[in-house]
């Protein structure tokens, strides 16, 4: 049976030296470091969707108006 996983290249620019650290100790679950804000992870389509989820609700910032 196929796979559905392939690489992913995984870049992010964050400015906040906390938020920064998180978000590399999470990726480090999903996949392997390439350079320092750059991760490489092999995930199927399912895992590439919940990452997602997960980066958008704990790591971009919230604007109030």
């Amino acid at each position: 049976m196929p796979s559905d996983s392939k690489w992913y290249l995984v870049c992010y620019d964050v400015r906040n030296d906390k938020r920064l650290r998180k978000v590399a100790k999470h990726l480090e679950g999903y996949g392997t470091r390439m350079q320092y804000s750059i991760f490489r992870c092999y995930l199927s389509q399912k895992q590439m969707q919940k990452l997602r989820w997960e980066m958008t609700q704990n790591f971009v910032e919230r604007r109030t108006m």
